[in-house]
């Protein structure tokens, strides 16, 4: 008997991973067309989409929905800024996608810094060689005094080392 309840399982598992993807990724309404109660829908779609088996059926139909669209993220950036820096575009449309292409290159994050571009870095902390005598600012070469006495050039005496 529980060979046939698995088999049943599977089966309510594959509709409703055919129902998901057929309404746009809406997991209550692909559970209620796939056979479960409206009042439990939410709740049965949630426990599914975490299901292995449901989620290998889902991304197989999504993948070869995606193939055969021919879908790649080169063609939707393409298109994205070809509406973004067309001028008889709309303003909001103009707008629109310059903004999904600044998310995209990660522009507008809170800290004003680039995404990350794969530049990689270490900072060692490295012991610094040892200094000889003499070889501090004060081995530096004095600078000639201009004609009214100061260091630097200003004349003002608001040099650094006034």
């Amino acid at each position: 008997m529980a060979g046939k309840s698995r088999i049943k399982a599977q089966s309510r598992y594959a509709a409703f991973a055919r129902h998901y993807v057929a309404l746009q990724c809406n997991g209550a309404q692909a559970a209620i067309a796939a056979g479960y109660s409206k009042h439990t829908a939410d709740k049965q779609a949630s426990e599914l989409l975490k299901k292995p088996e449901v989620k290998k059926v889902i991304q197989s139909l999504l993948a070869g929905r995606i193939e055969k669209l021919e879908i790649t993220v080169d063609r939707v950036l393409q298109h994205v800024a070809f509406h973004a820096y067309n001028m008889e575009n709309s303003v909001t449309d103009q707008l629109r996608a310059l903004r999904m292409l600044g998310e995209y290159l990660k522009l507008f994050s809170e800290d004003h810094a680039p995404g990350d571009l794969g530049v990689k870095y270490i900072v060692l902390d490295m012991p610094r060689p040892m200094r000889t005598i003499g070889s501090g600012a004060a081995a530096l070469p004095q600078l000639p005094a201009n004609g009214n006495g100061h260091k630097n050039g200003n004349g003002n005496g608001s040099g650094p080392h006034d």
